[in-house]
């Protein structure tokens, strides 16, 4: 897959930034009657999309937009702060965000603007993986690393909290680790091999272009794994707007529905078969590093399935009080049957 889906998941819902959107796509049918739909997805095919591409893909969101007679089609953002800006614009009907930054939108604009509606996946969906060297010695003890240098994508990313966290987890401090600023994806395997860092944080995708270029080897796995991450169970998925949601109900449902049933597909799907569920993009521009990307992100989608919501929506409070969110509002997470 050509680019990460870090920084997607991990931008500031702070910062005001202009939206760009390039349509990818479109559904519907003959006597619509409803809304144009426009679900957003980040740039560089990002795994949390997934679900997305393959509605698309296999036809089940043409199909609900057909049955619920609305259209539907895709819109490209860049981060998680054009997608957020999309939806406060009404230029976005919906899209992937963690729980935790509903909540802080939200208390950022002092009202329930967004909501929750389906958990897609959990966690935070972040690899550990140590350069290739180091797997006989240290394995998957992160403890080995301690005093090592450890790469993420920038100050505040995910991938920097996640070491942040997991390192004062096991009791050798971040303080006492050496963070390293990698930038892009491309730079990880270039890095690892070199000996610039020892041990990189990092999502899926990126984990597996190290794994398959031989740089290194998975340390721990954040995806569906509650080992090191208390807040492991933490709900994200498709986010809307409160507005759109109370005037067009039946379409929240029937995007969440075909949404579930795409990530079933997905789930029950052999790796060898995967791609054949995907948009005709998808499957020109992200076929590389795809199966072995989705074995490791998969574990996360599981999780959606098998963790309770309420849960879920405990571990995005805490997830979000971690990120200082004031007061964050558990009822922004607003999930029914599709989950």
């Amino acid at each position: 897959m050509k680019r990460t889906m870090r920084a997607a998941f991990t931008a500031s819902v702070a910062a005001v930034v202009a939206v760009g959107l390039a349509g990818c796509g479109s559904g519907g049918g003959d006597g619509k009657s409803g809304p144009d739909v426009r679900i957003g997805q980040y740039a560089g095919f990002s795994l949390f999309d997934a679900p997305t591409y393959a509605a698309f893909g296999t036809g089940l969101m043409d199909k609900a937009a057909r049955d619920g007679g609305f259209s539907a089609q895709r819109k490209t953002v860049g981060n998680g702060t054009d997608l957020v800006a999309g939806m406060m614009s009404g230029a976005v009907d919906f899209g992937v965000l963690p729980a935790a930054t509903v909540m802080a939108v939200n208390a950022k604009r002092g009202a329930p603007v967004l909501k929750m509606v389906s958990c897609t996946f959990d966690g935070a969906a972040i690899v550990f993986v140590g350069a290739a060297k180091y797997e006989r010695s240290r394995g998957d003890d992160i403890t080995a690393y301690d005093g090592g240098n450890w790469g993420y994508s920038k100050v505040g990313s995910q991938s920097e909290i996640l070491g942040r966290l997991v390192a004062d987890k096991v009791g050798i401090g971040w303080k006492n680790q050496k963070g390293i600023a990698l930038g892009p994806v491309t730079a990880y395997v270039p890095a690892l091999k070199t000996g610039r860092v020892d041990m990189i944080m990092t999502d899926a995708t990126g984990a597996a272009l190290a794994l398959e270029q031989k740089a290194g080897y998975v340390v721990h796995n954040t995806n569906g794994s509650g080992r090191y991450f208390a807040q492991s169970a933490a709900c994200n998925g498709v986010a809307t707007t409160a507005a759109f949601a109370k005037k067009h109900p039946k379409v929240v449902d029937a995007v969440v529905r075909a949404q579930e049933e795409a990530r079933r597909k997905l789930l029950n799907t052999e790796s060898g078969a995967l791609l054949q569920l995907m948009t005709p993009d998808f499957r020109r521009s992200a076929a590389e590093g795809f199966p072995r990307a989705w074995e490791l992100f998969a574990p996360a989608v599981r999780a959606a399935d098998t963790n309770p919501v309420d849960a879920q929506v405990k571990a995005a409070v805490e997830y979000a009080r971690i990120q200082g969110v004031p007061n964050p509002d558990p009822k922004a997470v607003a999930v029914g049957d599709g989950r």
